[in-house]
């Protein structure tokens, strides 16, 4: 259970240290995170973890990595859905009409937003991560 919790921790560490990123917070509009997903779609998420072991070999931070690695696209797609969603909501608006900087957007209107949907998916996912982790223990 605790590498669960780590790993969940750590995505969203993860996503954390890497929101200032214009496509994560669909600040531009392009394509964002979803050519990593699009990369693995054709894998299933547990030979990827398994093929993934076997190359990174057996360790407690390897596990740890590995769910990062598959996990981390799931969390990045959903905070870009819904920052591209919320930027068109009127109260953001506004504030781009009244000239506040597009990191107080960011910060004070798209992150909050934000952050309620991505405690969900951590919470929905912690299963999957303890399977995952029971998987991948058992392979050795």
């Amino acid at each position: 259970m605790s590498v669960a919790f780590l790993a969940i921790v750590v995505t969203c560490g993860y996503r954390d240290a890497h929101r200032a990123d214009r496509r994560l917070f669909g600040r531009s509009g392009g394509h964002g995170p979803d050519e990593v997903g699009r990369y693995r779609a054709f894998h299933t998420r547990n030979s990827y973890c398994v093929d993934l072991a076997v190359v990174l070999g057996p360790s407690f931070r390897n596990v740890i990595l590995i769910v990062l690695i598959v996990l981390w696209p799931q969390f990045a797609r959903q905070v870009r859905g819904e920052a591209l969603s919320i930027k068109e909501q009127d109260f953001v608006i506004l504030a781009k009409s009244m000239g506040v900087s597009s990191w107080k957007i960011m910060w004070r209107h798209i992150f909050p937003n934000v952050t309620p949907s991505l405690l969900v998916l951590a919470t929905l996912n912690v299963g999957y991560v303890v399977i995952l982790e029971a998987t991948l223990a058992f392979l050795g």
